[in-house]
């Protein structure tokens, strides 16, 4: 089950705890009698429905913009061949400066980089401009974003920046990969 399923399998659980108070799946039976809590369940089943469908549509969108034509106007391209992969590499926080293993998957859609990653049980998104082999981008994950500059090195084949949240590109730590 991947992670937009569970969110809408725990959404309409939560939701329908909230409507009628119980919920019988196989032998697992959900429910309070509290109205309180139900409104509260209910609430959060609404919201994680709403998160699984948003992600549904964001990842819709990517996937969209990746198909139309491929080509790069500005000479973002390396050696005849535009910028596509899938890199592992690692990433650093304030919490953990020896790094943290993560898959990046990049594209460019004419001038534009975009892509997803995933890192643990985590997964976002990175959707950014491409100029002079360096890689100008926001990144999304459900409870943060972002900017970043990544800087592509050995003809595209790896990629060394930084990573920010919010409004900063470097506050968040370094950013490394290569294309497996």
């Amino acid at each position: 089950m991947d992670y937009r399923t569970a969110l809408l399998t725990f959404g309409v659980v939560f939701l329908l705890v909230g409507l009628i108070g119980q919920v019988k799946l196989k032998e697992l039976e959900v429910g309070t009698s509290n109205s309180i809590a139900r409104a509260i369940l209910g609430v959060l089943g609404l919201i994680l429905i709403l998160l699984s469908l948003y992600r549904y549509t964001f990842n819709e969108r990517i996937e969209e913009t990746v198909s139309k034509k491929e080509t790069s106007a500005n000479g973002n391209v390396i050696n005849g061949s535009l910028i596509k992969g899938i890199y592992v590499g690692d990433f650093t926080t304030d919490s953990n400066t020896t790094g943290v293993s993560i898959r990046t998957e990049l594209k460019q859609v004419e001038d534009r980089m975009v892509g997803k990653y995933s890192y643990g049980m985590k997964e976002g998104t990175i959707d950014g401009n491409l100029k002079n082999n360096v890689i100008l981008f926001e990144w999304y994950e459900p409870g943060g974003f972002g900017h970043g500059k990544l800087y592509l090195k050995e003809n595209g084949k790896r990629f060394s920046g930084t990573w920010g949240y919010k409004e900063s590109s470097d506050n968040g730590g370094a950013w490394n990969g290569h294309l497996e």
